[in-house]
């Protein structure tokens, strides 16, 4: 099975029994089937082998991009690891590293709060009263 990772990273064994680092900018690499269908399963991956590869909006998940956060000071990437219930201590390297490895929820909304899925959006209903 051909996957292309979308988040995190993935340690590919190669012919000379190495690893390879394998991630949202590498190439699409093969897999066996089983390990595959996990990657894909969990959200990490999506096949890159022309066979399907829909996902559903409210199970999509996603990475925040390292190179977005570098812009940040040490001290917001320590709240936004703390935020995301991360270890929220280190080196600023460190807390992108970790910050970018960890998957996010997508909602079905853009970064202005517009539904991106087709859903309505809905507001507060007003007291009955």
């Amino acid at each position: 099975m051909l996957v292309r990772m979308v988040c995190g990273a993935y340690g590919l064994r190669n012919e000379d029994g190495g690893m390879e680092v394998k991630d949202a900018q590498s190439a699409p690499f093969g897999l066996d089937e089983a390990e595959g269908e996990r990657l894909v399963r969990m959200g990490y991956a999506v096949r890159a082998d022309g066979t399907g590869g829909l996902v559903r909006a409210e199970t999509m998940k996603a990475c925040l991009d390292p190179e977005e956060l570098k812009d940040m000071s040490k001290k917001e990437l320590e709240k936004l690891a703390k935020d995301m219930g991360l270890i929220s201590y280190g080196t600023k390297e460190e807390l992108i590293a970790r910050i970018a490895s960890a998957e996010i929820e997508r909602d079905g909304s853009d970064d202005d709060g517009k539904r991106t899925d087709g859903a309505p959006d809905l507001k507060p209903a007003e007291p009955e009263g």
